[in-house]
């Protein structure tokens, strides 16, 4: 028996009488045993003042009495314990009804411990659903004005058709406003496909956001986030604060399952260090262990032999 519960069964009278005179010698010798044995005293009155009374059936008033020890001989006196003093206030079975309250209390506690941690669990949902709402309405955005611009577009589209057919003299310069139209809405319809793509990813219910760290000390100033689904091939990156790179050179994304690197998608960012692109696989996302990106000779690497990662985590 340890000693947490020598003293709790102490506490309730619930010790024989060899168990209770051993630790009443430990007992006389430790102040600190002492002040435990007052606090677990406390909070059994405590638990058991507590429950309302209730008037027990006959019949188990009579198996309660039944349990009751006869009356010992008369011993030299000593200082009543917790067992004989709730005896006294509320009868033979304050026993069992402290011995139930500890319990009662130990499952308390630890049911408030779980609500803590379920609680902490929640906040961190909520910060992350806080994310990708964000995202989302960027997103919502985005494909709105880009509907908006493909829109303007075609019409200048359907206008340059129109110059073409007009007049011989106007037809090269309206070949060319043509072509330019052409492929202005090409432009914005690979873009519009983009953003439908990441709304496609952020709506997921069961949407995940990975941090991915910097693994070298020049890109620390740089943030790589990933949004995605575990059972999904298809996932949005987004970047802040990476340099834009040179024409020779570009960001590549390597999908890493064990030690097999297969090679993603090529980006670059903007001028302000900013860059989104959409990744997909042909295995759902939970198929990897981890993504790193790296730095690449423009066009990126075909073959899984990459050049070192400049961001490297897991997926989770």
């Amino acid at each position: 028996m340890t000693l947490d519960e020598q003293i709790a069964l102490y506490a309730i009278g619930a010790l024989d009488e060899q168990e209770r005179a051993e630790f009443e010698r430990q007992l006389a010798a430790s102040p600190e045993l002492r002040a435990r044995v007052a606090e677990e005293r406390a909070a059994a009155i405590a638990l058991m003042l507590s429950v309302e009374p209730v008037v027990p059936s006959p019949a188990l008033k009579q198996k309660v009495l039944a349990r009751i020890p006869p009356p010992r001989p008369a011993e030299s006196p000593k200082s009543p314990g917790l067992s004989n003093w709730l005896r006294y206030l509320f009868g033979g079975a304050a026993v069992a009804f402290a011995s139930l309250a500890l319990v009662l209390g130990a499952g308390l506690l630890n049911t408030q411990s779980q609500l803590a941690q379920q609680r902490a669990y929640n906040a961190q949902l909520q910060a992350q659903l806080q994310e990708v709402n964000a995202q989302l309405a960027l997103s919502r955005e985005r494909a709105a004005q880009l509907e908006r611009e493909l829109s303007d577009a075609r019409d200048r589209l359907a206008q340059a058709e129109q110059r073409v057919l007009a007049t011989q003299a106007e037809a090269d310069q309206a070949r060319a406003e043509l072509s330019a139209a052409q492929a202005e809405v090409a432009r914005f319809q690979e873009a519009l496909a983009v953003a439908e793509s990441e709304l496609d990813v952020l709506s997921q219910r069961d949407i995940r956001v990975a941090t991915i760290p910097a693994f070298k000390d020049e890109f620390k100033q740089g943030s790589l986030s990933v949004f995605y689904t575990p059972d999904g091939g298809t996932a949005l990156i987004t970047a802040h604060n990476l340099p834009p790179l040179s024409p020779d050179q570009t960001y590549q994304v390597w999908l890493i399952k064990g030690d097999v690197r297969l090679p993603s998608e090529i980006f670059n960012t903007a001028s302000d260090g900013t860059g989104r692109l959409i990744v997909k696989s042909d295995e759902p996302f939970s198929a990897f262990d981890n993504i790193g990106v790296t730095i690449e000779p423009a066009g990126g690497r075909p073959t899984p032999n990459p050049d070192g990662p400049i961001f490297l985590g897991p997926l989770g």
